[in-house]
């Protein structure tokens, strides 16, 4: 029997799917948090603009230096999403947890230690001062970004 948990204890997927599923909970249970004015003010630009029009809007009004793959990355997200707060948070928090796979196998590439990897994922799902990333959906565009670059380094 303890052998078995020591299996588990040191197997990076047991870590990685238990946190996922603590992760999801609460949308599961307590449901949607509903949308907020990003979200509102997203939907509508692509409604009356069109997806290329919200993005070329957004750079008419910010220009090419404030978040420019990031809002690309938002709208697109919110132009295959329906209207509705409870999918548009599942398919986030999917996405979210991810993400989170990303990180590890790619810091598991960089450090061949699946401890740090596993360190370092639950780390990002868990981190206290994420709740924006982990509940903004415009917040996570920009990490997507950034995790994109993470990637293209290994190249």
């Amino acid at each position: 029997m303890t052998s078995q948990l020591k299996k588990i204890s040191v197997n990076p997927n047991a870590w990685l799917i238990t946190s996922w599923v603590v992760l999801l909970l609460p949308l599961l249970l307590l449901g949607s948090p509903g949308f907020y004015n990003d979200d509102f003010n997203s939907y509508q630009a692509i409604e009356q603009l069109g997806l290329s029009g919200a993005i070329q809007n957004w750079m008419n009004e910010y220009g090419s230096a404030y978040r420019p793959i990031g809002i690309s990355f938002l709208y697109g997200y919110y132009s295959i999403m329906p209207q509705n707060s409870y999918l548009l948070y599942f398919g986030y928090q999917l996405l979210y947890i991810t993400l989170s796979f990303v990180i590890y196998r790619e810091i598991y590439i960089f450090t061949k230690s699946s401890s740090t990897s596993v360190f370092l994922a639950l780390f990002f799902l868990f981190f206290p001062f994420n709740a924006t990333v982990y509940w903004q959906i415009s917040s996570l565009m920009i990490v997507i970004a950034t995790i994109f670059a993470l990637v293209l380094m290994r190249q």
